[in-house]
């Protein structure tokens, strides 16, 4: 059966799948730190359950962990964004900057930002509306 394709597992088969997964892990510690794979961990192992239940397929949960990288690796880019435009600005770059002329540059970022949304200063925002529209599906979902 392809692994695109939803289905409940037997207990043979997913006694089969949870052993496939456990040796996998043994390989993943010759490549990661002990860290790096406890983090993971309880995701792989929620993700198997779901595969095991027919809540999802092999090709979804891939699909998912990707998602997670890529939206994790934007967040880091969009922080790195915003550090590049602080340093870069004569004003808020300078760490001795008078306060009155720091509170008027953050006001006309401000205010630059209110009408663009793909100002730098709305990447936090986004990133935190995005988390809380994601809560929001799982609550209407019942998860």
């Amino acid at each position: 059966m392809k692994n695109n394709t939803r289905r409940i597992y037997s207990e043979a088969e997913a006694e089969a799948l949870r052993a496939s997964y456990k040796w996998s892990a043994g390989v993943l510690q010759h490549e990661f730190d002990q860290e790096t794979i406890d983090h993971c961990q309880a995701e792989i192992q929620a993700g198997i359950e779901r595969i095991i239940r027919g809540e999802s397929t092999k090709q979804e949960e891939y699909q998912r962990r990707l998602d997670q990288h890529v939206k994790k690796l934007k967040e880091l880019s969009n922080q790195n964004r915003m550090q590049e435009n602080i340093k870069n600005n004569a004003v808020l770059g300078t760490p001795n900057s008078d306060i009155s002329a720091v509170n008027a540059e953050v006001h006309r970022l401000q205010s630059e930002a209110a009408k663009n949304p793909d100002h730098w200063i709305n990447d936090g925002l986004k990133a935190h509306f995005e988390e809380e529209k994601r809560k929001l599906e799982l609550l209407k979902n019942g998860k």
